[in-house]
């Protein structure tokens, strides 16, 4: 998950060490919290690296999501999301039904 603050250009990603659901019932999580004003992004995102295929093997790594998204801050989500999808296709040169890449990109309205 990461958080954009309006006006801001740099997204900050929102990230807590906990384990996955489900594999030891008496574990303990962290919960993060954060403020989240008017104006506001949350982009909610499955991600891994995409890797790519042939002789290149480029990959699209975490550091060129953040990037990706910070290019294209301004945009309105529809535009981001299909920005960022384009950008990892490119880099990667691979086909992202190949490949998890979920993400949603939602906007805290006054």
């Amino acid at each position: 998950m990461w958080h954009i603050p309006a006006g801001t250009t740099e997204p900050h990603k929102i990230t807590a060490d906990n384990i996955a659901l489900g594999i030891d019932p008496e574990s303990r999580f962290e919960e993060v919290t954060r403020a989240w004003d008017v104006g506001d992004q949350i982009i909610l995102n499955t991600f891994a690296t995409v890797h790519g295929e042939g002789e290149a093997g480029a990959s699209f790594t975490e550091s060129d999501f953040r990037q990706s998204l910070a290019d294209n801050l301004y945009k309105p989500a529809q535009k981001q999301v299909e920005t960022v999808f384009r950008t990892a296709l490119t880099t990667a040169k691979v086909a992202l039904e190949k490949r998890s890449l979920s993400l949603i990109s939602i906007q805290r309205k006054g």
